[in-house]
């Protein structure tokens, strides 16, 4: 809904998917977290459960959230 909003008022957002194990965005997404870590990869090559892997793919995404800033900053 807010970014139906956004857009409607000529404002577009960025939007970012913050969750690995999700199948399906229902909206577009300009930065997707499955498309940096793995998060069935994390599950197995580390040995967790679900929650445990959520949270080490989090953990990943910031090491690398230098590269999401500098997207925003090279599509403003």
């Amino acid at each position: 809904r807010l970014t139906a909003f956004l857009h409607a008022r000529k404002t577009p957002p960025y939007v970012i998917n913050l969750d690995p194990a999700v199948s399906k965005v229902p909206y577009p997404v300009n930065v997707d977290i499955r498309d940096t870590v793995k998060y069935k990869e994390v599950m197995k090559e580390f040995g967790m459960g679900p929650n445990g892997a959520i949270m080490t793919c989090l953990n990943l995404m910031c090491t690398r959230f230098d590269k999401v800033i500098l997207y925003f900053n090279i599509c403003e």
